[in-house]
């Protein structure tokens, strides 16, 4: 909440940008978004490989050219594969996290229950808080990493960065 910037000023892409910054947060010439979420989707592709588990990226259906998961994990509950897909939200909006998952639960969940899959969304506000059911499904990732490692301490999201970026 506090101002960036001192003054609003035009950014390079045309638009004005208030004192709090928040054009800079969706700005498509200074999108950072989409290298975020892949960092964000490999990141935790790597998680999943440190709790054991099988993953695989961008997974799609045949039934169409859509890709309901950023992430797929075989297996995840009861042997069937989980679709996880990643968002991060630039509105300055607590309950804009909420609206964003039902859209993609809205677009996937029928595609993947005919598919044999379930569907989770993981999604992160603007300031990369994550509630709801991302936070259940990092919560959950994160107890597999430690009853695989045996070593008694969860691993921070921190420590999952930087494992899954070596």
């Amino acid at each position: 909440g506090e101002d960036v910037i001192s003054t609003p000023t035009q950014c390079s892409c045309g638009m004005t940008a208030d004192t709090k910054g928040v054009h800079f947060a969706s700005c498509q010439k200074w999108d950072k978004r989409m290298f975020r979420h892949n960092q964000w989707r490999d990141t935790c592709a790597a998680a999943v490989r440190m709790a054991g588990m099988s993953v695989q990226i961008e997974v799609g259906t045949s039934e169409t050219r859509q890709r309901p998961g950023d992430i797929a994990i075989d297996g995840w509950r009861n042997g069937v594969k989980l679709a996880v897909d990643f968002g991060i939200t630039t509105q300055m909006d607590a309950a804009a996290p909420d609206r964003m998952a039902q859209a993609k639960h809205l677009a996937y969940d029928s595609l993947c229950a005919r598919n044999h899959m379930d569907f989770t969304a993981v999604i992160a506000d603007a300031y990369g808080a994550v509630r709801g059911e991302g936070s259940s499904f990092l919560n959950t990732l994160s107890k597999l990493i430690k009853e695989k490692a045996g070593t008694g301490i969860y691993p921070t999201p921190q420590d999952i960065f930087w494992r899954g970026m070596s």
